[in-house]
């Protein structure tokens, strides 16, 4: 038998793990990278949000604020 059909006959009795190719480790990662970068920038966008909205209040109630 050949090392491939010696793999595949592993592989499909779950004695070893399917083969992943470089690529596909590579995209992966690329992939995660992306999702971090968009939960980093998400939360920055929402603590922007927050000081503004805080900033909203401060500003308001001297606004209306009675001396």
């Amino acid at each position: 038998m050949d090392l491939l059909c010696i793999r595949w006959t592993l592989e499909a009795a779950g004695q070893l793990e399917p083969r992943r190719s470089a690529l596909e480790d590579e995209e992966e990662e690329e992939e995660e990278k992306e999702e971090e970068e968009a939960a980093v920038n998400d939360l920055e966008a929402m603590d922007i949000d927050k000081v503004h909205f805080l900033l909203s209040l401060c500003f308001s109630k001297e606004r209306y604020r009675m001396d």
